[in-house]
């Protein structure tokens, strides 16, 4: 039985995989030392996933492309209480540094680049090849 580590993006530091996790929105793996707007305050990715409120079920149901049978039984009791963890395999986008701005994101600010100078990105690689 082995360890899993897993490497922060941010601050590039291996970790349990417990504390690492990725950015739903940009996929970027993330500690959670490294999180922002940390209203959680935990060292467990999982607990920065989707949590069950009822009052905004709407917006939870289309995060997760899900319908309201998913969240309740036949009865109409919901299947999770209130402030469940309903998404544990990622870290919502409003703690990743990347998708705020915090971090610069290079792949998103290389694709920005590329549009707004017109690069011809191969064109650019062949003069970069040159020059090594």
């Amino acid at each position: 039985m082995g360890v899993d580590f897993y490497g922060c993006k941010c601050c590039g530091e291996s970790k349990y995989s417990e504390h690492v996790g990725s950015c739903q929105n940009c996929g970027k793996s993330l500690c959670t030392s490294c999180l922002i707007n940390d209203n959680i305050n935990s060292s467990w990715a999982h607990e920065y996933g989707m949590h069950f409120e009822e009052d905004k079920l709407e917006e939870i149901m289309k995060e997760l492309s899900m319908i309201k049978e998913d969240f309740y039984d036949v009865t109409g009791k919901p299947y999770w209480s209130e402030g469940t963890i309903i998404d544990d395999t990622s870290i919502l986008e409003k703690y990743c540094p990347f998708c705020s701005g915090d971090k610069i994101n290079k792949e998103t600010l290389f694709d920005y680049l590329v549009e707004k100078l017109d690069i011809d990105v191969e064109r650019a690689w062949e003069d970069y090849k040159k020059q090594r």
